[in-house]
């Protein structure tokens, strides 16, 4: 099996369980305190590896510009996702967003020279189309009017072309800088970002001594450091155009998660997803 696919799925398993535990703490909090603290403590867990590695990579200023800019896509993205999420369905926005890997296959093949064969093609087809199955159920889907079903639709518009964007700005700086600190320095702009969001809008970001949401958080925050590591070390390895849609089959993972857990029943269309999301792995691993 190829590496890239292997880091994939890694990052895949951390973020869809990340995803269904966040799902939990937002009911008792919302999403800028859950965003916050999980990018802050991921970015804690990174800075205890750091002893590890034979010294500490100082980035030049204009490597340091590039990351910002990548991290403002990734964090505008974000706001524009919940912000989607606020005025139109979720059935309608989540499947949209989801399909951001789409974007950075078509920037890296054009203008990046990498190269695909039709069978990596065809993973990366069946793979994107079954998280689109996966996100949404047919039933509510179909029940909407049509009118429902364009509100909020440039946001997840917005959302899936800003994170497509934050990939290839990430991928270029992979290449040329070291990834891990290349991660640490992102991990650590989101935070910083959404702390200046928070004041910005005067939105508090305390936690008020709930300990079971902080407990929450806190492993939200390590699968969040465990997949983005998997993740970045996936793009250095191999291509981006392997590894992020692999990682973007991150909702079969939260959707088998709530049928185990919460014992929600699947429609046929997530069971199809599901499968479908399964045969891609298969294919991009040959």
């Amino acid at each position: 099996m190829a590496a890239g696919v292997l880091f994939g799925i890694g990052a895949a398993l951390g973020w869809g369980a990340a995803d269904f535990l966040a799902a939990r703490a937002i009911k008792n909090s919302d999403s800028l305190k859950t965003a916050f603290w999980t990018q802050l403590i991921s970015f804690l867990m990174m800075l205890l590896l750091v002893p590890f590695f034979p010294k500490f990579v100082i980035f030049p200023w204009k490597a340091l510009l590039l990351i910002a800019v990548a991290t403002v896509f990734s964090v505008a993205a974000f706001l524009f996702f919940y912000r989607g999420l606020s005025v139109g369905e979720i059935s309608v926005i989540a499947p949209v967003s989801y399909t951001y890997p789409v974007l950075p296959v078509i920037i890296v093949t054009l203008f990046f020279g990498e190269h695909l064969n039709l069978v990596q093609l065809g993973g990366i087809a069946v793979t994107v189309i079954g998280t689109v199955l996966v996100s949404f159920k047919y039933s509510e889907l179909h029940a909407k009017k049509n009118r429902a079903l364009a509100k909020g639709i440039e946001f997840a518009l917005l959302a899936m072309v800003l994170w497509g964007i934050h990939v290839v700005f990430l991928d270029q700086i992979i290449l040329h800088y070291d990834w891990y600190f290349s991660l640490l320095y992102v991990r650590l702009f989101m935070a910083v970002f959404l702390f200046a969001y928070s004041a910005l809008s005067r939105n508090s970001l305390k936690i008020s001594g709930n300990f079971r949401i902080a407990h929450i958080f806190l492993l939200v925050g390590f699968l969040e450091f465990a997949a983005f590591v998997f993740f970045g070390w996936g793009i250095s390895l191999d291509l981006t155009s392997i590894v992020a849609p692999v990682a973007a089959a991150a909702p079969a993972i939260t959707v088998g998660l709530a049928k185990i857990i919460n014992k929600e029943r699947l429609e046929f269309n997530q069971d199809t997803g599901v499968l479908l999301i399964l045969i891609g792995l298969v294919v991009l691993a040959l």
